[in-house]
């Protein structure tokens, strides 16, 4: 019987443990000859409800464009302040997301458009799952509630030795499905909420309190056993271990908590530009992250998109702006790679609602010193563009899909992250170069 993936929900109203967290926080033993690890952190920041690429980064060059689009059409570059931000005289950018227009003329953000894979359901909780698990199969083994996710199969690899004490972390309300696996993984909704007020002797009386609640909460299981001494043995060692890694892991996040920060972006308002800001935070702490993932939601944009779009898109233009910022003045822009990603890309045909319905091929956003080519070209939008031309879309109304999204997810491991071998993290997969990075 398959076990349960593992998860670890820290924050000052819930405390739980898995079975295995020394292993993923980079606390047990690893072979002394393993090489140390590169200072290398990949953010996930999973935009939910299917964000319209065609609205984020606008083919305004593609003939048919405008006609396919009334209602939702951005005009071509140069008209007012409601026109593209130019990008490269064919796509650019919704006047909503131009914070990121200095970015991409630099070279430190690029896009790939018709991204997703080919078996679309249009469904969120399906495409979710297949986008975090990286087996579309239906069929697959994947599909089933206990398979890890590609995050947890990279982090299962442990290639050398951690960096440090936590490798990977979840901003949000929990552990998202593409950090599950066999080892456990950290999730915090913010760390404002991990602040211990006074001094550290309050957070020393705090983390007292929390060894002896788990103290007591071990006494309660090792009780309710009734196996032989040796399995309560091996049982009390395992919690043992199970507390001193989570407890270890919660004082490292109130520490950076409560550190001073000095913020060099400057951050939207909301959770989203909360979330860029502790991710800044915490990779500025190195406290070994590799991995780090943001759940931001709302893109379900089926009535009234024009209304709603700016305050969707400005505050993730704002914060991707302000962290780039953030991490360069502190020298660490080759060290990061931010990836967006949505579960699909939404109907290149409005609906009679002003909106846009569950579609096809999406938009992936990339940012970090990665991006940049060998000679620091500006890359702008890679990969094929489909069209929009009415013989090219899917099913008379969709982006066709060109670029599978787990190329993108490969070319962030290989190229960036240093992964030699795809097999145990992408089975059965090869990788095609897309060209966001390098």
């Amino acid at each position: 019987m398959q076990q349960e993936p593992q998860e670890i929900v820290l924050n000052r109203r819930s405390f739980l443990h898995g079975s295995a967290a020394l292993a993923a926080l980079g606390a047990l033993p690893q072979e002394a000859a393993a090489p140390a690890k590169k200072k290398r952190t990949l953010v996930v920041v999973f935009l939910r409800g299917g964000c319209d690429g065609l609205n984020l980064v606008v083919p305004h060059g593609d003939p048919d464009y405008a006609s396919l689009r009334r209602g939702l059409a951005v005009p071509g570059p140069g008209g007012s302040a409601a026109s593209a931000v130019d990008i490269d005289g064919y796509f650019g950018l919704h006047p909503a997301a131009g914070a990121l227009a200095p970015l991409f003329q630099r070279g430190v953000v690029a896009a790939a458009h018709a991204v997703g894979h080919p078996a679309n359901t249009r469904s969120h909780f399906e495409e979710q799952d297949r986008w975090e698990l990286a087996q579309p199969d239906t069929e697959s083994e994947g599909t089933n509630l206990g398979a890890p996710g590609w995050l947890g199969r990279y982090l299962a690899l442990a290639e050398g030795v951690p960096r440090g004490p936590i490798r990977a972390l979840a901003l949000g309300r929990g552990v998202p499905r593409s950090l599950r696996g066999p080892l456990p993984a950290l999730a915090i909704s913010s760390l404002s909420e991990l602040t211990v007020p006074g001094d550290s002797k309050a957070l020393d009386s705090t983390m007292n309190a929390l060894r002896r609640a788990y103290a007591k909460n071990r006494q309660d299981a090792e009780a309710a056993k009734t196996s032989g001494g040796l399995r309560q043995k091996g049982a009390r060692s395992l919690l043992e271990r199970d507390g001193a890694a989570t407890l270890g892991a919660m004082r490292r996040l109130a520490e950076v908590a409560q550190r001073p920060f000095e913020v060099h972006g400057d951050y939207p308002s909301g959770q989203l530009g909360a979330h860029f800001l502790e991710a800044a935070r915490l990779i500025d702490a190195d406290l070994g992250l590799e991995v780090i993932q943001i759940d931001h939601n709302g893109f379900d944009t089926h009535q009234n998109q024009a209304g709603l779009w700016g305050g969707l898109v400005t505050p993730l233009a704002q914060g991707l702006a302000a962290f780039e910022k953030d991490i360069t003045a502190r020298g660490r822009l080759d060290e990061v790679l931010v990836l967006t990603i949505s579960e699909f890309g939404r109907t290149a045909r409005p609906n009679g609602t002003q909106g846009t319905d569950h579609g096809s091929g999406g938009c992936v956003l990339a940012l970090g010193g990665a991006v940049r080519g060998k000679e620091g070209e500006v890359k702008g939008v890679v990969g094929d563009w489909p069209t929009l031309a009415k013989a090219e879309l899917l099913q008379n109304r969709d982006l066709r899909t060109v670029t599978d999204i787990r190329n993108v997810y490969a070319e962030a491991l290989t190229g960036f992250m240093g992964v030699e071998d795809l097999a145990p993290v992408l089975p059965g997969w090869t990788e095609t170069r897309v060209g966001l990075i390098g």
